[in-house]
């Protein structure tokens, strides 16, 4: 986050405080929902193994996206894939 309030000449709280006001969500709650969309994406289109998914929506470890997902979809990564999985043609 101080990255990118630097880019745009902020200091972090303003910066948290201003994307807030315009988007309704603090960054670290926006970032997390955006990395989720892309794991549940990734989990309904493709047969990647979990810790790649992980890897690639940008979480550190397999377990950590886990706990994440669970907490925001209400169910863990492998239950959401055997529910939603639709295969590529």
């Amino acid at each position: 986050m101080e990255h990118l309030a630097a880019l745009v000449h902020m200091s972090s709280s303003h910066f948290a405080r201003s994307f807030k006001n315009a988007t309704g969500h603090p960054p670290h709650v926006y970032l997390t929902t955006e990395r989720l969309k892309l794991a549940r994406s990734m989990l309904s289109e493709g047969s990647l193994p979990l810790i790649d998914v992980a890897a690639r929506a940008g979480f550190q470890t397999q377990q950590h996206f886990t706990e994440v997902f669970h907490r925001y979809s209400g169910c863990t990564p492998r239950a959401f894939r055997l529910a939603h999985y639709r295969p590529t043609v």
